[in-house]
C-alpha cells in the first residue's frame, strides 16, 4: 500500500494515524504525557491542525493534566502527614 501523496512511509503511516484514529483530541490529550506540550503542538501544526481548535484542545489538555496531577499529589501528600 503506497503512502498518500507520495509522502515517505513513516510520513504517511503517521498522517493515516491522524486521519482515522486519534485526530488532534488525541494529540492534545496524549502529547503532555507522551512528548511534551510544545512537540505535540508542532506535530499537530505539521500535520495541518487549525490553530484555533489546536489552541482550545491544547488549553484544555493541559488544565485537565495539571489538575489530574495535582489531584493524585494532594493524595499522596495526604496518605503520608504531609
Amino acid at each position: 500500500m503506497g503512502t498518500p501523496r507520495g509522502l515517505p512511509k513513516g510520513r504517511g503511516r503517521l498522517e493515516r494515524v491522524w486521519s482515522s484514529r486519534i485526530g488532534l483530541p488525541g494529540v492534545a490529550v496524549l502529547s503532555p504525557l507522551l512528548m511534551g506540550g510544545p512537540l505535540g503542538t508542532l506535530l499537530a501544526l505539521a500535520l495541518g491542525a487549525p490553530r484555533g481548535r489546536l489552541l482550545r484542545w491544547m488549553v484544555a489538555s493541559v488544565a485537565a493534566w495539571g489538575a489530574v496531577l495535582a489531584g493524585i499529589a494532594a493524595f499522596g501528600l495526604s496518605l503520608f502527614g504531609g
